[in-house]
């Protein structure tokens, strides 16, 4: 699982819906630092002044995060234990989380060291997006733990799909929600207006991003679908007749002979509602396979050569001239897209 840690990467807040339940929520109404930012929000005269103020106020107090082990919640020492399972599921994580914590999930999310511990690491990772201090490791890390938390919550809850094929990779590539009472921001007192060309420059940004974000989604999608299909079992196979290429047909006088071929790696339709997630069908749909005729080597080889195809294109998109702001720090564009193609995503429209 050691590689589970490597999708988590961090992009600036963008919009969702907040009423996706598979979110990660931050928004508490019983912290002191939210409440001020919302009276800040309404400020007449200068609400972005404000809340940078109360903001850096919240990182100068003994609440804010700035280093996980300040935490009563060991996060890194179960990201450790995490990293080193071979397999997971929910049976492995109950396990997991009860050698680290000395205390079944249901209590430990349930104490109030760790409910005082999710809230203060959601408040230091607002405060850290408002003032754009510090560095994108420092979200990153607080990011990662608040994931973890998510997890928790998942396992206590009994969510059933976390027993899926990559359901708990998924559930620790979730988005991270950001206040929508608290954001977007309001513009700051003395902030110029953006020209045109800036903001068609910024949109150009914002879109290669998204277009590297998608990439990278859909090479997940991919790699998933590849590791279901190649995971079946032999008594998950039907013989069928499958239609014979005009390349492989006798030609004789009256022109190619297409009878059809008996194929005997075809998937089953059991084996298919059985073992194929929805993404994976949907992946198979995307590149019109019908699965009740093809092979399975053929789906796979099919797969693997969009794979590389998605590759190349982001190869191809590189521009390493171009900036883009990541936090408090700026990489060239084509580093970022670099990292989409082994990294997804997990902060859109969080942080």
């Amino acid at each position: 699982m050691d590689t589970v840690f490597k999708f988590m990467t961090l992009v600036s807040p963008e919009p969702v819906d907040p009423d996706d339940n598979k979110h990660i929520k931050i928004e508490n109404p019983g912290s002191d630092l939210q409440k001020k930012l919302k009276v800040d929000y309404a400020h007449p005269e200068n609400p972005r002044d404000e809340m940078v103020r109360h903001a850096r106020e919240f990182m100068e107090s003994d609440k804010f995060v700035g280093d996980l082990g300040s935490c009563s919640t060991p996060f890194l020492e179960f990201g450790k234990f995490l990293a080193r399972e071979e397999s997971l599921d929910m049976k492995v994580l109950r396990a997991t989380i009860q050698a680290v914590f000395r205390t079944d999930v249901n209590d430990l999310v349930g104490s109030t060291q760790y409910i005082q511990d999710r809230q203060n690491m959601g408040d230091s990772l607002i405060a850290l997006t408002i003032t754009n201090e510090g560095d994108a490791n420092d979200c990153a890390r607080l990011s990662m733990a608040l994931l973890l938390a998510g997890l928790f919550e998942r396992v206590a809850a009994q969510d059933a799909t976390l027993d899926r094929k990559g359901g708990i990779e998924c559930a620790l590539n979730e988005t991270i929600v950001l206040p929508g009472s608290i954001f977007p921001l309001p513009r700051a007192r003395h902030e110029r207006p953006v020209g045109r060309e800036r903001r068609e420059e910024i949109e150009q940004v914002k879109e290669e991003a998204r277009e590297a974000e998608e990439a990278a989604q859909r090479l997940k999608d991919l790699r998933m679908a590849i590791d279901e299909l190649t995971a079946v079992k032999a008594a998950d196979f039907r013989m069928a007749e499958t239609p014979r290429k005009a390349s492989e047909a006798t030609v004789e006088d009256k022109g190619p002979v297409t009878a059809p071929l008996q194929s005997p790696w075809i998937l089953s339709e059991e084996a298919v509602s059985r073992r194929l997630s929805r993404s994976t069908i949907k992946e198979i749909d995307n590149l019109g396979i019908p699965l009740d005729t093809t092979p399975l080597p053929e789906i796979v080889q099919t797969m693997e050569a969009k794979l590389i195809d998605i590759c190349a294109q982001l190869c191809k998109a590189e521009k390493p001239t171009r900036m883009m702001k990541l936090g408090s720090s700026f990489l060239p564009v084509h580093k970022i897209l670099g990292e989409a193609v082994s990294r997804n995503p997990t902060a859109e429209g969080g942080a």
